[in-house]
């Protein structure tokens, strides 16, 4: 969705899923759940120390994070996601848009 720094850390947001959505060298295929996508935010504190935290920001199924262009790299309050849907799910295709407010770290479908 977006990355930016301040002075405490590098925040990078992301879909993060548990699984590649294809099989493994022992030729063992994901189980549905674990091809589900997570909006989440990476934390990488400075300097860096112990890696990155992982904070799950939405519980709601998503895929292709954006952002308004003019917030790259910067602070931003609001991303969006495709959702209701999508790998994971009973249905493939994305029924939804979701807004994402980092303020309230509220998801509106």
């Amino acid at each position: 969705m977006n990355a930016y720094n301040d002075s405490e850390a590098i925040y990078i947001d992301v879909c993060q899923q548990e699984a590649a959505a294809f099989a493994s060298a022992d030729d063992i295929n994901p189980a549905p759940g674990q091809l589900q996508q997570f909006l989440s935010r990476w934390r990488v504190e400075l300097p860096i120390r112990e890696g990155v935290s992982i904070d799950r920001l939405s519980e709601v199924v998503c895929e292709y994070p954006r952002i308004d262009d003019r917030r790259c790299g910067l602070p931003y309050q609001f991303g969006y996601v495709a959702c209701q849907g999508g790998p994971g799910t009973d249905d493939l295709f994305h029924r939804g848009v979701g807004r994402f407010d980092h303020r309230d770290r509220q998801m509106t479908v």
